[in-house]
């Protein structure tokens, strides 16, 4: 039998400053016993005001409860296998702090302990015990700098992703007919991270359980299923809006078996099928007509491509064809029109409601009639891939590939786009984690369904490839909402940022979504 490989410390990175933003010096440190004072903690670091994170795996030597112990002056926060064990995040002077969890002999797990310093002297200490092992500090060769891969960072993304639902429900004070919709601030330290709260009529409304079910296929914890059991019923006197079933509906209770489940989703099914117009062949979006073409009064908005995903399960559930047919009809006239030649889309079409003809484009989010606004290149990319794996149409396939395909050509390096892919002021403007999110979670799916072609531009292995490029952004501290006051999961989404309400760097609860719902189609979960 070979040797065990003793360890070498942890691998520590040091920011000039307290929320983990742009990383200074990184170096393996053989333990975290440290007493800084009032000197610098790492060169090019200020001797004040300043955090570290270490990262990497612990391998204890016995099979049972260990309790990890803290000194720190000021604030620490450690997690050990992904879960949250010490949560001291205060300025004080030092302090001690413990926590307990169940590790199994010379097995490693992720730890990850992170430390601030306000001002003033600074030091942290990490110590462990359990039955057979004597209080000590944990030493340099149980500790190993290993970096973690990408599935270990989506169990500890979901332990964080609990953790924040489970203050916004404290926030809500367990009110199931509030829902959260965008933070009020961007989440640095001085904003307020506190969510914006809608009612069930918001297009919005249906996220917040839908991101508890996700949170529920990672770790089934009854407490998670009952909460989002609650917030999903909530919704059930929300089914006559016709617009954003998809998303008010359809997110959340398809996760929701039994026959209230089944009476909702068909309720609102039959409400999208109210917006039917034969003549055009597709159906009408809410809200009057904003065309300069009078011409234009029938409004068409590429969100609502989501909502065909709710009418395909209503056919398989009626045996009702109607359904299936107008869905198609309608995405196939939509793929014709707002989706360019080049793969880009266009947010808002409008037809004659008496000819059926196209009119124009405009816009409502994007940054023009004629830019891509990247939610809506996502919508498209995530919609058409959902009405692929429904029907099986080849030219459904060819769309949802052109669309990912555009996509993949003009996304930052990164993965995350910027607002609109044709924005004013590129790069020093918004990016939009929320398309992101969709982007992945549309990635991932079309790379499981796409069938295998000798084309490279075809390779479903692309697809993957790049969600998990995309995951790997999200996840790392630029866009990742761990230590900051965000109530949210993910930070710098993105939303009608040339409107005057807008909100351009902030926490969505609709990319916080589609977030779970991206790793969890990696891990193959969803």
């Amino acid at each position: 039998m070979a040797a065990a490989v003793p360890g070498t410390g942890l691998s520590a990175t040091y920011y000039d400053n307290v929320d983990f933003t742009s990383p200074g010096v990184t170096r393996v440190e053989k333990k975290i016993f440290a007493d800084y004072g009032v000197a610098s903690p790492a060169p090019s670091i200020a001797p004040t005001t300043y955090s570290v994170r270490w990262t990497g795996k612990v391998k204890p030597s016995f099979s049972e409860a260990y309790t990890f112990h803290t000194t720190a002056d000021d604030g620490v926060r450690l997690w050990v296998n992904h879960r949250l064990v010490i949560d001291d995040w205060q300025t004080h002077k030092p302090l001690e702090r413990s926590g307990t969890v169940a590790l199994e002999a010379n097995r490693r797990v992720d730890i990850q302990l992170e430390y601030f310093n306000k001002r003033g002297a600074g030091s942290v200490q990490l110590w462990w015990s359990s039955a057979s092992q004597p209080k000590s500090v944990v030493p340099t060769n149980r500790l190993y700098p290993e970096a973690q891969n990408l599935s270990s960072k989506i169990d500890h993304a979901f332990a964080f992703a609990e953790q924040q639902i489970a203050l916004t429900q404290l926030d809500l004070g367990g009110d199931v007919n509030l829902y959260p919709i965008n933070t009020r601030g961007s989440g640095a330290a001085g904003t307020d991270g506190t969510w914006s709260l809608t009612t069930g009529e918001a297009w919005t409304s249906g996220f917040f359980a839908g991101a508890m079910w996700e949170a529920y296929k990672h770790n089934p914890k009854k407490s998670m299923r009952l909460a989002a059991t609650a917030w999903t019923q909530s919704l059930a006197d929300q089914t006559a809006l016709a617009d954003d079933m998809g998303f008010r509906i359809n997110v959340p209770f398809k996760n929701l078996s039994g026959d209230p489940s089944v009476a909702a989703r068909l309720t609102a099914a039959n409400a999208k099928m109210a917006q039917w117009n034969s003549t055009v062949g597709m159906f009408r979006s809410s809200g009057g007509p904003h065309s300069t073409n009078p011409a234009g009064d029938f409004p068409v908005l590429l969100d609502h491509a989501m909502n065909m995903e709710l009418l395909y399960w209503a056919s398989n559930e009626t045996r009702s064809p109607l359904y299936r047919d107008r869905a198609t009809a309608h995405l196939l006239k939509l793929a014709d029109t707002s989706v360019r030649d080049d793969g880009s889309t266009a947010q808002l079409a409008y037809f004659n409601a008496a000819s059926g003809a196209f009119v124009a484009f405009d816009k409502k989010q994007g940054a023009s009639s004629d830019s891509t606004w990247s939610r809506g290149q996502a919508w498209a990319m995530y919609a058409f891939t959902a009405a692929y794996r429904e029907t099986g149409g080849v030219r459904f396939l060819a769309t949802a590939k052109k669309a990912a395909d555009f996509y993949l050509a003009h996304v930052p390096a990164d993965g995350v786009p910027f607002w609109d892919f044709s924005a004013p002021g590129i790069p020093n403007t918004y990016r939009d984690t929320s398309a992101a999110a969709v982007a992945a979670s549309a990635l991932f799916e079309l790379s499981r369904i796409a069938p295998a072609a000798a084309t490279a531009t075809a390779d479903p292995a692309r697809y993957r490839a790049t969600g998990e490029l995309i995951l790997g952004s999200l996840l790392s501290p630029a866009y990742f909402a761990e230590g900051s006051v965000s109530r949210g999961v993910l930070l710098h989404g993105a939303a009608h940022v040339p409107r005057k309400n807008a909100l351009p760097d902030n926490s969505l609860v609709y990319g916080d979504y589609y977030f779970l719902e991206a790793m969890n189609r990696f891990t193959g979960r969803a």
